[in-house]
């Protein structure tokens, strides 16, 4: 019988991590970004045809989000985001998706997230990840706990760090459970820490082989699927 780390090692990786993502955006406030959207008729006759056409969808859905729909500032993101219909564009994307955050979206604060990830913006991801932290979101402690890992780090940010990862396990997130066994295996929050971190590997490492032969459902756009960019885990932060 091979050891668990052996097996997670031979696992479908980036299959976990999309199961892992999924789970992120199944905590998402959708149905009350939707519910506080001030035309819905307008919007799903908008949406509706977004599905179909999404590039003629466009100047609907920018004409509702210039007037405050944060879901259509959402879809706007999603298609310059994915390049669905129209030229990938990541400026617009962002743009739209920090619109649709400060309009309170969820599922805009996890795309943007992964853009600025992607570039390694971590100031960015700490500062848009403060304000929904503080409500104990799992999801952005997550973020909030990579930033701090990142450069310049100090032993008063990595102990911010692994509280955040502690709490965001605590609630399910395994990406979460698994950076912190790891980030504690490797001493990074004390040497201390390290028996208990091989233990706590060996917990997640099980339930993390659970999910690879699982196949996760292919993205879709947003309300019914998952960007589905890739992010940095814990385990890839270097210790500099």
């Amino acid at each position: 019988m091979k050891c668990v780390f052996c097996a997670v090692c031979a696992a479908d990786w980036e299959e976990i991590q999309n199961k892992i993502r999924l789970w992120r955006y199944e905590q998402v406030d959708d149905r009350d970004v939707w519910d506080r959207e001030a035309d819905l008729n307008s919007l799903t006759a908008a949406e509706r045809l977004w599905r179909r056409d999404p590039a003629s969808a466009l100047p609907q859905l920018a004409e509702l989000a210039e007037g405050g729909s944060v879901w259509s500032m959402t879809l706007l993101g999603w298609t310059y985001n994915s390049g669905t219909g129209v030229a990938a564009d990541e400026v617009a994307a962002e743009r739209w998706y920090r619109r649709a955050v400060q309009g309170g979206c969820q599922r805009a604060l996890l795309s943007l997230c992964s853009i600025l990830a992607r570039r390694h913006d971590w100031p960015a991801v700490e500062e848009i990840c403060s304000i929904r932290t503080a409500e104990f979101w799992a999801p952005a402690m997550y973020y909030l706990a990579l930033a701090k890992l990142h450069r310049p780090t100090t032993p008063a940010r990595r102990e911010d760090a692994r509280v955040l990862l502690e709490r965001a396990a605590a609630q399910g997130d395994l990406g979460s459970e698994h950076g912190l066994a790891v980030a504690c295996v490797r001493g990074w929050f004390g040497w201390h820490r390290i028996p208990g971190g091989v233990l706590r590997l060996v917990a997640v490492a099980r339930k993390l082989i659970a999910l690879a032969p699982q196949r996760a459902p292919a993205a879709a756009p947003p309300a019914r699927a998952v960007a589905t960019a890739t992010v940095p885990a814990v385990s890839a932060i270097a210790t500099r």
